[in-house]
């Protein structure tokens, strides 16, 4: 019954019980016509055989899945049961017992004592294991296609007018939904939450597996895993760094990652160019950095510089002596 190669001892169990299937299969055979049998009843000291012999055959791998179908051919009627190694009379064999002991041993010529009483106060119960934590489970694989409109994002030239767009459509939805609002201004919680929502959105579509390996409990890879990243309350990845216990502000301590194609790091960086009238890449990226960590972020900065028409005019021009 067993393979020749090495296995698993709940498989080996799993090919005992097909074992005893045909053996009672046989007996069945034998009898028919000439007993009436009003149950068949079957016990395995292994909890996770049975819980294999519980589920359908299909929701696990072929060596399984094919012993488990059998079993229930053999015998579609008969019911599992759990019996405790220490009154199981097969693990006197398996477990080897000297011959003196063999002939007086009672557990095995006559069985558990329980099965010399009534029916009814048979234990019943058979030990449940989830199905999804059982070995040679059969991972059910979906691929769905989802197409994902993303030019809503990349129509937006101005930081701010992005978070006002967002928040105002989340308020709708919300009102939608029959919530109420105090006033008529959008609320700095409104805004912060378009900011996490907009982040959020960027960060799903350039680091969707980062974000799985986080979820996970799995390290980053490699040339993410310098920053430490993980992901804070909100399902964001924020980056680690050697100011964990300073004072800072949890944003400032923990810059949320950014990536250098993201139409929302070029947004961040063109806001805070016009914000300091145009200042250099060293004060752009110092204000960045107390909220964001755009990847490569002072080449962004100074392509954005450089696509500012009316700034590139104004640079001197460089005469070579």
């Amino acid at each position: 019954m067993a393979p020749m190669k090495t296995v698993s001892i709940p498989r080996l169990e799993l090919c005992a019980s097909v074992l005893l299937a045909r053996w009672m299969a046989r007996i069945l055979k034998i009898f028919d016509g000439k007993l009436t049998i009003n149950g068949l009843y079957a016990w395995s000291d292994s909890q996770v055989a049975l819980a294999w012999l519980m589920n359908s055959h299909v929701s696990f791998k072929v060596f399984i899945s094919n012993r488990v179908h059998q079993v229930r051919q053999l015998i579609p009627s008969c019911r599992w049961l759990y019996v405790r190694s220490a009154e199981n009379p097969a693990d006197c064999a398996s477990r080897g017992i000297l011959p003196s002991e063999l002939p007086v041993h009672a557990l095995y010529w006559s069985g558990p004592t329980f099965l010399k009483n009534p029916i009814e106060t048979w234990s019943m119960l058979v030990p449940s294991v989830p199905v999804e934590q059982l070995p040679e489970f059969k991972p059910v694989s979906l691929a769905v296609q989802v197409t994902s409109n993303k030019k809503w994002f990349c129509r937006f030239s101005s930081f701010i007018n992005m978070i006002k767009v967002v928040a105002w459509m989340r308020r709708f939805i919300g009102l939608c939904k029959k919530r109420t609002y105090s006033n008529n201004f959008l609320s700095r919680e409104e805004i912060n939450h378009s900011l996490m929502v907009i982040v959020q959105f960027s960060q799903q579509r350039w680091f969707p597996e980062l974000i799985l390996d986080l979820s996970r409990g799995r390290g980053a890879a490699r040339p993410l895993s310098s920053l430490r990243p993980f992901l804070n309350s909100q399902n964001i990845v924020c980056v680690g760094g050697r100011l964990l216990k300073s004072d800072l502000a949890d944003a400032e301590k923990h810059p949320m990652l950014l990536s250098k194609e993201s139409h929302l790091s070029l947004l961040i960086a063109r806001h805070w160019h016009l914000v300091t009238c145009h200042s250099g890449p060293r004060v752009i990226t110092s204000l960045i950095i107390r909220q964001f960590w755009i990847l490569s972020m002072r080449s962004v900065i100074r392509k954005m510089i450089g696509n500012v028409l009316h700034v590139s005019e104004l640079l001197p021009n460089r005469h070579i002596p």
